[in-house]
């Protein structure tokens, strides 16, 4: 679950074609390229990267992502429906209690901070 209750949009520049493609796993983008000609090869990237793996059976239409993304955010649950991710209540969530629980990773500000991993 992403907690961004400033988060109003999904993005200023890409909003309209990620629109047009949603959030996707790379099996279901791969297996349907004319749907998804004329969308900036950057945005469909960037909806695998937030999908993770997953499977695409062209037969039944059924896509099974690796990860489940859910938002609690600005955004109109009808819009992060229709771009293929979860939604939940800002107001059902206390951002005190899941810093105080250990099995979760919160992390403050994580859209301003770059990490970089050692070799």
């Amino acid at each position: 679950m992403l907690y961004a209750p400033h988060v109003r949009a999904f993005s200023e520049t890409h909003g309209e074609a990620i629109a047009r493609a949603g959030y996707h796993c790379r099996d279901y983008l791969l297996a349907q390229p004319e749907r998804f000609a004329g969308i900036p090869l950057g945005v469909l990237a960037d909806g695998t990267h937030v999908r993770g793996l997953g499977t695409y059976d062209q037969v039944t239409g059924v896509e099974t992502c690796r990860i489940a993304v859910t938002l609690a955010s600005g955004t109109p649950q009808a819009k992060c429906h229709s771009h293929g991710l979860g939604w939940r209540d800002l107001a059902s969530i206390d951002p005190v209690a899941l810093a105080g629980n250990d099995r979760l990773l919160v992390v403050e500000r994580a859209g301003e901070v770059l990490y970089r991993l050692r070799g």
